[in-house]
């Protein structure tokens, strides 16, 4: 047989009856090619075929299978949270009838299957992490699933086990060399002490070996700023803790000469449009920071905030930077009103359908393609802002990432540690918790803010949500407007 004479996946004109004889065949790459020729095709038949092929024991079959899928629906991408049941009216949308279609696949797949391993389904679906809780679904449902994980399934389909990788956000100060008008932590230090007390920070280093957490994100405020960096970096370095150092990189030299790879396992380096497109003294100590940090061996992130004010004009000085010191992501998010109601912020509302977002989303994965870089989202956004020509054109670009994720690691993921030692759930979420050492583990912390953050995912942002597959499912990305509304109505008449 000739491949290359199989349909592409652009085809739409295709049939999936001559197709069928080429979905049986026993050699993978001719079954792969049968599939890659679905990707385009309409009609439940193609989607049943395609959700078959995704548990097909060869692996480049699997993979093309999982292609095809992604791009008939660009957000099974996506790495849900929690997922919630879908009402009936959900399933009368257009995207409800094709998750429904997607499901009954599945269903059938799995009853012409004999049983397979948890691990094993999740590596089949590996791809296709949006999907993953409904595979687990209806293999229980099935009987198909053998071997399963200690504690609930399908939210082990959701957050697979990372014990490898534990850690905490330690923000020591919160006091800046800046004072950016878009900054969530803005005049956050009037709520606590200037920073950490040394004796505080070696109980808390303490804790952290004790929980096995073996890496620090140090945010804050600034924290090259904190009094105590050089026994911060000498205590974690001495347990062999790897250390994410956020910053300005408008750190002095003394500074500077501190940092090296046997402190920082990485400089994530934020870029400030405000102060370095207005002072060619900020802009030289930037980039001699960055290069200090480059020759040092140091890995080097870029991070970019958008207000209300960006455009291309704003954000491609940045890239060049970027591109100038070999960093290859660029990561980026909207600005958001932080809980004191004190900076600048982009007005995003889920179904907005804003012009102004889609715009500058497009505008900025244009430029990072141009500049050779690859998009990060930092912070979520809501995918319903977006129509589905925009949305599926970020999601294929891979600018747009999974839903928040806050909930992850046994709701421990973005656990944020105070100079007081009190916690957050998040460092965008300003719920006050017990101090970091009257919790006995991460795990009960983590176990602390979870009714919270249940709670919280359960009450739809908006009422557009409650007709929203996005939403029940757990692919909505609009957490950071729903604790933006919390943060109003909650948090600051509770904070010290």
């Amino acid at each position: 047989m000739n491949l290359e004479a199989l349909p592409t996946l652009g085809d739409t004109a295709v049939s999936l009856g001559p197709l069928a004889e080429f979905l049986l065949d026993p050699r993978p790459q001719v079954r792969s090619a049968a599939l890659r020729a679905l990707g385009n095709q309409p009609g439940e038949e193609a989607v049943f075929a395609l959700v078959r092929g995704v548990f097909d024991e060869a692996r480049e079959v699997r993979m093309a299978a999982s292609a095809a899928l992604k791009h008939r629906d660009p957000w099974l991408i996506l790495r849900p949270t929690p997922v919630r049941p879908v009402p009936d009216l959900v399933l009368r949308s257009e995207r409800g009838r094709r998750w429904q279609t997607l499901r009954l696949a599945i269903s059938a797949a799995w009853r012409d299957l004999g049983p397979l391993r948890f691990s094993e389904v999740l590596d089949r679906w590996s791809e296709l992490p949006a999907l993953q809780p409904d595979v687990v679904e209806l293999g229980l449902a099935e009987g198909r699933l053998r071997e399963l994980p200690i504690g609930d399934p399908v939210e082990r389909a959701i957050d697979p086990d990372d014990s490898a990788r534990r850690q905490i956000i330690l923000c020591p100060t919160y006091r800046c060399n800046l004072s950016c008008s878009y900054c969530y932590a803005k005049e956050w230090g009037r709520h606590y002490p200037e920073d950490l007390s040394l004796d505080d920070l070696r109980r808390v280093m303490v804790w952290l070996g004790d929980n096995r957490v073996n890496l620090l994100i140090l945010g804050g405020g600034e924290p090259t700023e904190y009094r105590h960096l050089p026994e911060l970096l000498e205590e974690a370095r001495r347990r062999e803790m790897r250390v994410i150092l956020t910053t300005n990189t408008l750190y002095s030299r003394t500074v500077a000469g501190r940092l090296d790879p046997s402190s920082i396992f990485q400089l994530v380096t934020h870029y400030d449009q405000d102060r370095l497109q207005s002072s060619a003294q900020a802009e030289s100590r930037y980039l001699d920071n960055l290069e200090r940090a480059r020759a040092a061996g140091i890995p080097l992130q870029m991070r970019f905030t958008l207000d209300d004010r960006s455009t291309p004009e704003v954000w491609r000085p940045a890239m060049d930077v970027a591109h100038r010191f070999g960093i290859d992501t660029f990561g980026f998010a909207f600005s958001f009103e932080n809980s004191d109601r004190s900076n600048r912020f982009v007005h995003l509302s889920p179904v907005d359908g804003a012009s102004t977002l889609v715009n500058a989303l497009l505008a900025l994965a244009e430029d990072a393609e141009a500049h050779g870089m690859q998009l990060y989202l930092c912070k979520p956004l809501p995918l319903c802002a977006l129509p589905d020509s925009a949305l599926r054109s970020l999601l294929e670009r891979g600018a747009l990432r999974s839903a928040c994720t806050a909930t992850l690691r046994a709701f421990s993921k973005n656990l944020t540690v105070n100079p007081d030692l009190s916690t957050f759930p998040c460092t965008a979420v300003r719920e006050p918790g017990p101090r970091l050492l009257d919790f006995a583990s991460l795990d009960e912390a983590g176990a602390h803010f979870r009714a919270f953050f249940e709670s919280l995912l359960d009450q739809p942002p908006d009422s557009a949500c409650e007709d929203c597959l996005f939403f029940f499912r757990g692919l909505c990305q609009c957490e950071c407007l729903v604790t933006r509304t919390h943060n109003r109505t909650h948090v600051t008449s509770s904070l010290p």
